[in-house]
């Protein structure tokens, strides 16, 4: 039900109905409170999620964006996610893209142009990594 609206929405920044749907889904908000960038994880009817990146933002927001892959290499969704007060995440980019061919990456990343653009634009410092990104996840 969630998959196929999720992953056939129209690719857009903050807001709109892919969002809402992607915060509904309470392995993808596991996901994104736990999850170490890099790892995929199994969404059962979505397909399979990977968090790519984690950051804080200007306001000090901590920053995930992400992947979703449909159920046997389908397309491709991207989210970019920031901890609300209060711990809830709120999507603030989305985007669609056709699915990876093969393992190589672009250099500056395969994501949906609008997501990437918004990770551009809320970045503040280096991304967290490692011990560093799991020590700011129980922070969140």
């Amino acid at each position: 039900m969630i998959g196929g609206p999720l992953l056939g929405g129209r690719e857009g920044g903050a807001g709109g109905d892919p969002g809402a749907l992607l915060l509904a889904n309470a392995e993808i908000s596991a996901m994104l409170d736990a999850a170490p960038s890099g790892q995929r994880q199994d969404l059962a009817a979505l397909g399979e999620g990977e968090v790519v990146l984690t950051f804080r933002n200007g306001a000090g927001a901590l920053c995930r964006q992400f992947t979703i892959t449909a159920p046997g290499g389908g397309a491709t969704s991207d989210a970019l996610a920031c901890a609300a007060k209060g711990g809830d995440w709120q999507v603030e980019a989305y985007g669609r893209r056709a699915a990876p061919v093969g393992e190589m990456k672009l250099a500056g990343g395969d994501a949906a142009v609008g997501v990437v653009a918004a990770v551009d634009e809320q970045i503040a410092g280096d991304p967290l990594i490692g011990p560093e990104e799991l020590a700011e996840l129980k922070r969140k």
